[in-house]
Formats: structure tokens, C-alpha cells, sequence
């Protein structure tokens, strides 16, 4: 259990590093802390309900097309309104 809440911890800073470069407009740097969320978020989608699992998906195809859109604003909102909600759960299973 300990484990899932070191990855929700390390996923919210690195949420906030990624708003911090959108609210400075240092959209070169997001690469990097973007390619991280990815991976925590992997490992985290063991410990969601099927539900939550669904959700992320869902959250993760809007990220997707966000970046494609080079939407940055639909980004930050997407990470603060539907990302970070969802991560606040508890998790289901170790």
C-alpha cells in the first residue's frame, strides 16, 4: 500500500511541474516530466478499480489530444480537473 501512495505522490509533483512549465510557457521542457507521468501512471493503473481504470483511459486519450493540439490550456485543465481528482482515490488492491 505504501507503494501506491509514494507513485500518488510522486505523480502529483510531477503534475505540478508540468502546470509550472504551462504557466511559465516553457513548452520545450514538458518532454521530459510528461514521459514520467506516463510511466507512474502505468504502474498506478494496477492499484485503480476497473472503473477508475476506464477513466484514465479516457483522461489520457484527452491529454493525447491536447498535445496534439498543442492545447496547452486544455492540458493544464485536464491535469488539474480530471487527473488529480482521480488519483486521490485509495487503491482497491496492493
Amino acid at each position: 500500500m505504501s507503494d501506491f501512495f509514494t507513485l500518488q505522490e510522486q505523480s502529483e509533483k510531477v503534475i505540478a511541474s508540468i502546470q509550472k512549465n504551462i504557466i511559465d510557457y516553457a513548452i520545450e521542457q514538458l518532454a521530459t516530466p510528461l514521459t514520467e507521468l506516463s510511466h507512474l501512471l502505468e504502474t498506478l493503473l494496477a492499484y485503480l478499480p476497473a472503473k477508475k481504470q476506464r477513466q484514465l483511459v479516457e483522461i489520457l486519450e484527452h491529454l493525447n489530444i491536447a498535445l496534439e493540439n498543442k492545447d496547452y490550456l486544455f492540458l493544464y485543465d485536464l491535469l488539474q480537473h480530471e487527473l488529480l481528482p482521480l488519483l486521490a482515490v485509495k487503491p482497491e488492491r496492493i
